[in-house]
Order: C-alpha cells, then sequence, then structure tokens
C-alpha cells in the first residue's frame, strides 16, 4: 500500500509524507497532480488511473461488498485507516452507488447499494474535517465529486431518488452542495417531481411511506426533508402542511421535526406550516415542540411558541415521555485533536440491546446522533473494542453524558445551528427531557474543577512541578494521539520554515499558531480533565493535572513556559 499522508516520509526527513516527497507514485499524488495540470483531472478518475484495475479502487469496492455482505461491523481499525489515507475513494464509493442504486441494477444490489452509501457518508466526514482546515486537495475532491454528481443529473444516470439520497447525505455531513449542484438538484427535482405526483395518490404515497419505515417519525422526517433545500418557500409551506394533514400519525409527525432541519429556510417553512395546521398536531409532536423549542436560536421560536399555544386551544395534549429505556452502558472518548468527542450508549435488556452514539465537535456542538438495530450484547462490545473502533472510550456516568449533551446544545445555539433530529430520538430512548443547552461555558467547568483539586497540589512548589513534566504525562497516553495542529495555515507556516532547527520551529509554531488558539487548548484540557474525573474508575488519570494547565493558560502565562505545549508543536511540526 501507498505511504499514507500521515505517515513518516521513506526519505528520512521525520516528516509527514503529505508535507514532503508526495512523489506521482502515490495515490494522493495522482488524484493531485492538478498542481501543475489544472484541467487534467476534467474527465474523471478513470483517466487518471482510478480505473478497476486500480489497487485502490479494488480495495474500495471490496470493503463495500464485505459491508453488504456482513455489516458495518466490519469496519475495523485498519478499514478506517484506508478511507482515511484515500480520501479520492470517494468518488469511487459515488460511483458504486450510483451503479448498483438504479433499477437496471436489480434488487439484489440494494445492500450494495446501502454499502457504498453509508461508506459515501464516512468519506464526506473526513472531507469536510479537511475543508474546515483549508486544504486544498479537500477542496479539489470536493469540486470532483459535485462535478461527477452534476453530470450524473444531467445525462439522466442519477435518479430522483439517487440526487435526494446524496444530496442529503451531504447536509447530513455538513458538506453543502455549491451553488452548481444546488441548481442542477433544483432543476431535476423540478422537472420531474410534478410529473411523478401527478402519477401518484398522496393517500398511497404516505401509507407507503409510513409502512416502509416502520412508524418511524425520525426516518420519515430523513426522506422528507431531503429533497426541500430545493424548492422555494411558499412551496415547502404548502407541502409541508399536506404533509402535516396526512392520516397517519407518523407522517405527520415526521413533516413536523422539520423544525431542526439544517437549512434556516426548511425549519421556518416547518414551524409556518405547523402554525397553520396547530389542530393536527399530534400528542407527541406537541411534547416534541416543547422540548426542542430551546435548542433553537431566539428568533425561530416564536412560530414554535405559537404553535404550542394553538395545539393547546385546539385541544391537544401533551404526550407523556415513554418509561426509561435501562441504560447499560455509556462510554466516551476524550476530545482529539480537531475537537471531536463521541459517546456511546448501550441500552436494553433480556439480550436484546440497541447501541446509540453522539458525535459532539467544538464550534459545532451536537453534530451528529444515531442508534442501531436491536443486536446482541457481544456484537455491541466488538464495535466498542479499541482495537475495532480505533477510539479509547472510558466508562463514563450518566451525570457525565447529560452534562457533556448540555455543554454542546450551547455551542448549537450559539451558532444557531440546530442539532440533528435523531438527537430527539436518542432522547427518547433513554427519557432525557433534561438535554437542554447549558448556561455555562468551559471557564466556569474549569473553575469547578480547580475548586476540586486537592490543595497540596494547588501549591507553589506543585504546580510548578506539574508544569515542568506536563510533556511527559500529558503526552504519553492515548488521549493525546491526534494532539496537533493542522490547516492550510500550519501548512504554509512549515513551508516557510523548512530547513530551520527544531528550536526555531517549535518556537515560530508556539508563537504564530498555538497562542492564538490558546482558548482552544484551555477548553480541550478542561474537558479532558472532567472526562477523566468523571470516569468511575479515574485511578491514575491526572485530571487535575491537566485542569491546573488549563488554569495557566488562561492566566496568560506565556505559552513557551508550558512544556506541554511546546511539545504539541514538536508534533505539529514533525510527526
Amino acid at each position: 500500500m501507498a505511504v499514507g499522508r500521515n505517515h513518516p516520509c521513506p526519505c528520512g526527513s521525520g516528516r509527514k509524507f503529505k508535507r514532503c516527497c508526495i512523489t506521482a507514485g502515490n495515490s494522493q499524488a495522482k488524484l493531485f497532480e492538478m498542481e501543475a495540470e489544472a484541467d487534467g483531472y476534467e474527465d474523471g478518475y478513470e483517466e487518471d488511473g482510478f480505473g478497476e484495475s486500480d489497487p485502490i479502487a479494488r480495495s474500495a469496492h471490496a470493503l463495500a461488498a464485505t459491508i453488504a455482505e456482513v455489516g458495518n461491523a466490519t469496519l475495523d481499525k485498519p478499514a478506517q485507516d484506508f478511507l482515511a489515507e484515500y480520501p479520492e475513494c470517494l468518488l469511487l464509493f459515488l460511483d458504486g452507488f450510483l451503479g448498483t442504486g438504479n433499477e437496471a441494477a436489480g434488487e439484489e444490489y440494494e445492500e450494495l447499494a446501502d454499502a457504498y452509501y453509508f461508506l459515501m457518508g464516512i468519506e464526506l466526514t473526513l472531507l469536510r474535517i479537511a475543508l474546515e482546515h483549508r486544504y486544498e486537495w479537500a477542496q479539489k475532491v470536493r469540486d470532483h465529486y459535485e462535478r461527477r454528481i452534476i453530470d450524473a443529473i444531467r445525462s439522466g444516470e442519477a435518479s430522483l431518488e439517487q440526487i435526494m439520497a446524496i444530496t442529503n447525505a451531504m447536509m447530513r455531513q455538513r458538506v453543502e452542495p455549491g451553488a452548481e449542484l444546488t441548481a442542477a438538484c433544483a432543476d431535476a427535482f423540478g422537472r420531474e417531481a410534478p410529473q411523478r405526483l401527478d402519477t401518484l395518490d398522496p393517500a398511497v404515497l404516505c401509507a407507503e411511506m409510513v409502512a416502509q419505515y416502520n412508524d418511524d417519525p425520525f426516518a420519515i422526517c430523513d426522506t422528507l426533508y431531503s429533497s426541500a433545500h430545493f424548492t422555494d418557500d411558499a412551496s415547502s409551506v404548502i407541502s409541508i402542511r399536506m404533509l402535516l394533514s396526512a392520516p397517519q400519525a407518523a407522517m405527520k409527525e415526521g413533516a413536523a421535526l422539520g423544525v431542526l432541519d439544517s437549512d434556516p429556510a426548511v425549519r421556518s417553512a416547518a414551524a409556518a406550516a405547523l402554525v397553520e395546521a396547530a389542530d393536527v398536531i399530534t400528542p407527541p409532536t406537541l411534547r416534541r415542540l416543547i422540548g426542542v423549542r430551546r435548542w433553537l436560536a431566539e428568533p425561530e421560536r416564536p412560530p414554535i411558541d405559537r404553535a404550542v399555544r394553538a395545539a393547546r386551544l385546539a385541544g391537544v395534549e401533551c404526550a407523556q415521555w415513554a418509561p426509561r429505556v435501562r441504560v447499560v452502558e455509556i462510554r466516551a472518548s476524550a476530545p482529539d485533536g480537531a475537537g471531536a468527542q463521541m459517546a456511546m450508549i448501550v441500552s436494553g435488556a433480556r439480550g436484546v440491546h440497541q447501541l446509540s452514539g453522539l458525535l459532539f465537535k467544538h464550534n459545532c456542538g451536537v453534530a451528529d446522533a444515531w442508534t442501531s438495530e436491536p443486536q446482541s450484547m457481544s456484537e455491541i462490545k466488538e464495535m466498542l473494542d479499541e482495537h475495532s473502533s480505533g477510539v479509547h472510550l472510558l466508562r463514563v456516568s450518566r451525570a457525565y453524558l447529560d452534562g457533556m449533551v448540555g455543554y454542546y446544545l450551547r455551542d448549537n445555539l450559539k451558532h444557531a445551528t440546530p442539532p440533528p433530529a435523531r438527537l430527539l430520538a436518542l432522547a427518547e430512548v433513554v427519557q432525557a427531557p433534561q438535554w437542554q443547552p447549558a448556561e455555562s461555558g468551559w471557564r466556569e467547568m474549569l473553575a469547578g474543577l480547580i475548586a476540586e483539586v486537592r490543595s497540596q497540589l494547588l501549591e507553589p512548589a506543585s504546580v510548578r512541578a506539574i508544569i515542568a513534566t506536563s510533556a511527559k504525562w500529558a503526552m504519553r497516553r492515548h488521549w493525546a494521539a491526534s494532539w496537533a495542529e493542522e490547516g492550510r495555515e500550519v501548512e504554509d507556516l512549515l513551508h516557510r520554515l523548512n530547513g530551520r532547527s527544531l528550536k526555531t520551529v517549535r518556537n515560530t509554531i508556539v508563537d504564530q499558531i498555538l497562542e492564538k488558539r490558546r482558548d482552544i487548548w484551555a477548553e480541550r484540557f478542561t474537558l479532558t480533565a472532567l472526562w477523566m474525573k468523571e470516569a468511575p474508575r479515574r485511578g491514575g488519570l491526572p485530571w487535575e493535572h491537566f485542569a491546573i494547565v488549563a488554569q495557566k493558560m488562561i492566566e496568560q502565562v506565556p505559552l513557551r513556559e508550558l512544556p506541554l505545549m511546546q511539545r504539541i508543536a514538536e508534533v505539529t511540526a514533525y510527526m
């Protein structure tokens, strides 16, 4: 296999391969040779060496076939590393989805199409992270991915259902379609949707959808709003109002969940439709509207309040929360180098369990939530195993989970981006009406931690010793595996510093990169301290040390005086 972008360069420089000898023999370089030939990729990746005979393509298609046969548990650490190492697989998975998902392929290809779609979602997540770091190669992958979709739309290769699924995956992973792709999707939807609706009975369509998704309003919501981004506001309100009047409760409830859509225009349309059709709001929808009100920014709350008042005046009774499902186990990760944390919840009893997951992201909030189909505990344990997942998860308390959800919901609120509706579904599984945005932030959290640090550790001599040894105790374990700075700014700086001494490189990164992100790292250390402290078995975990380092950072101690930050600068440059 070719050398990975984040692996040491074989030239012996000690730098990452992506910052050193990216040659024409590496798959990454083959994809991005357009540095010299800007238009060399226009006709598709197959002409640039990514045809069926390419080993990367063979591996990608084999992975999809395996997942189709035995399920997502196949995605072990080596498979995850492969996906991260070869971002061009996004286009391979798109081709696979288009090729196996159309009607001509036959029903036997349905599971394979699902596998390609699943893998495409993973690559979109990795792409979003790379785009946030402003890598040029990431923008090129995105451009070619969108160009491939546009070509498939205009040639008729992509069906309307596939277009909706692809754009829904992009929106869900927060890779919003560009203007040209949005226009192409809108044209296709405007051209085909009316013709289909003319031949369909809305009542039959609703009944089929409810049956297909087993009365699950959250699954129905995912499908209903996959095309809402390509219609005007007035049409959206009319469509949602029509769905709210469907005879099936699950259809009404799925339509109402549009108030949590990622698109503010869709949220507004759903809220407006609810105000106009308050008499058909179901008891569970009334409970959900009351529960998510504070998940929305202040300007978005008035129509929700009007809908709730109108529903109550119409005599709708608020549904009670269902009996709480037993939570067997909760695990969570520490924040990684991109500021992402994960929580996994095992719930259920009598041999049938469900695994639920939450993804938290710095400066984003609750980014994703999901719950799996019922499965055995042995299958769940295999998925949670560190060797399979590649993520170290500590057992944590329910109080910790509740606190983290509230903390990150505060981020959602700050940026006026509500969490996914699936968070509400998970809240209903574990009966968590208390999941509301927290009032305070990480600084208040740090103050609480410092108040619980043993007094002897806060003595000046002890603090000096903790700071002096921070590069060792903080960076030697799994939680620091990805603690480094990345992004275009870092890449450009390292390029300018090429050939300079270690001391010069380290100090420049500290001064020009880390100092500007002091608060980000102080927050990261605070969250790491809380993660360690709240673990039921926290013996030997240096939570107090991390709290002390974070406190020194907000006291504006120069980062050059903190060995931990110097070590992070070294990792950024050379590992």
